[in-house]
């Protein structure tokens, strides 16, 4: 579990960024590395509004499935809506430190911006090597946003934006660097 809560205006505010242009262009980066196949059984950890969801849902058709769980009742709530009209698709309310799945059971498991909130990182780690299958993929996508870069004519509003970001990294679990035996470069 985490500290950052995405409820109420929060959760509004994660779903209006997830639309937007850039995050589409993003998901479809993910999926380009991803590359899910028919038949498929994946899991998503941490979903959000369901938009990467519905994206590999489309991908794996009714011959496959999407698990996808978030820690927060209304993005799962926002995630069912979003993937209602694929009876493949499974939403629901989980921990990614104990996952509610068999072991191997997911052909790829995958976070997007999550795994730097999970306070259990190891333990979350631990799981997504457990449910999935031998030769499966992972794909974790976090940002470390200590690193953010940015540069604007609207001085104020950068400096306002940046604050709010230093505010936010700090209240994340820091990504530890690869090392061997957690993380292994693919190509």
């Amino acid at each position: 579990m985490s500290s950052l809560k995405f409820v109420d205006d929060m959760a509004c505010i994660q779903r209006s960024v997830a639309q937007c242009h850039d995050q589409a262009g993003r998901r479809g980066m993910v999926l380009d590395v991803m590359q899910p196949q028919t038949g498929e059984m994946v899991l998503e950890v941490g979903c959000g509004g369901g938009f990467y969801a519905y994206e590999v849902a489309r991908c794996v058709g009714p011959t496959g499935r999407v698990c996808a769980i978030d820690y927060s009742a209304n993005q799962i709530d926002t995630a069912k809506s979003h993937c209602a009209d694929m009876e493949w698709v499974n939403c629901r309310v989980g921990n990614a430190s104990e996952l509610p799945y068999e072991n191997s059971a997911f052909n790829t498991v995958y976070g997007i911006q999550v795994f730097e909130y999970i306070d259990q990182l190891d333990a979350a780690l631990h799981e997504v090597q457990r449910v999935l299958r031998p030769g499966g993929r992972c794909i974790i996508l976090s940002t470390d946003w200590r690193t953010a870069v940015w540069h604007s004519n609207q001085v104020e509003r950068m400096q306002r934006i940046l604050t709010a970001w230093e505010t936010h990294s700090t209240a994340v679990v820091p990504i530890p660097k690869p090392r061997s035996g957690h993380f292994k470069l693919c190509s």
